[in-house]
């Protein structure tokens, strides 16, 4: 993950919605603490902005599963996803499934994708949920491990 520069993206609609997370030391030990498949580093903390009004995520879920995602509009009725956006605490993906359904093509692209699990920590400041940390693994993550 590498900061955005302000000379690389001079306004917010130049920012990629999203960019393919290679090697990171950070992730890297984190997924050492935290065994995961998947992980998504989202958000901006920019003055005005607020975690869900536009994507901006650094990402190694698979490209094909993001750009379906987003291109098909999904995150507007995936409810993990409109979970996440009103949270203030971790968002389980299966508490939130069990509650509502995901849709059939959703279900669809994350379970060819490998995708399962999705656990959402909002990163806040304040009272302001300016981004989220999404990890994804095949098993459940134990409460020791989202305690951490």
């Amino acid at each position: 993950m590498s900061a955005i520069s302000v000379h690389e993206f001079p306004d917010l609609q130049s920012v990629p919605q999203y960019r393919r997370l290679v090697k990171n030391p950070v992730v890297d030990k984190l997924r050492l603490a935290i065994p995961f498949d998947f992980i998504a580093i989202s958000g901006l903390d920019v003055d005005d902005f607020r975690f869900g009004e536009k994507l901006f995520s650094d990402t190694t879920f698979p490209p094909a599963f993001i750009e379906a995602y987003i291109g098909e509009g999904l995150g507007k009725t995936d409810p993990f996803a409109l979970a996440a956006r009103q949270a203030t605490q971790t968002v389980i993906e299966q508490e939130v499934y069990a509650r509502e359904e995901p849709p059939q093509r959703l279900a669809y692209l994350a379970r060819v994708s490998g995708i399962d699990n999705r656990t959402l920590f909002p990163i806040r400041r304040n009272d302001v949920t300016y981004g989220a940390i999404t990890l994804a693994r095949a098993t459940p993550f134990e409460p020791g491990e989202i305690a951490f």
